[in-house]
């Protein structure tokens, strides 16, 4: 049986990457600058999960397309997201 703890600050890493821009896009990517990030209690679940040590917490999110290469979204629109994975317009 998993042995289960509170966190600490060493179980942590800040990672800090270049935000991409518009010429980093290839065909039918967009950017967007998310504006509400979800943080739901499942997130503790995940966090708990050796598999998971390492990995991007999923995660909910609205935001403005920054720039598109996409057919389907234009700059200025406004998307939701799950884990950065399937945008959806917010009409």
């Amino acid at each position: 049986m998993q042995e289960h703890r509170r966190p600490v600050l060493d179980d942590f890493e800040a990672v800090v990457s270049p935000i991409p821009s518009e010429n980093d896009l290839l065909e039918d990517e967009v950017l967007v600058r998310n504006t509400c990030l979800s943080v739901d209690a499942y997130v503790t679940a995940f966090d708990m999960e050796e598999r998971n040590v390492g990995q991007t917490v999923p995660a909910g999110s609205a935001g403005i397309v920054i720039a598109s290469k996409s057919d389907n979204f234009m700059q200025g629109d406004t998307v939701s997201a799950v884990s950065s994975i399937i945008l959806t317009p917010i009409k």
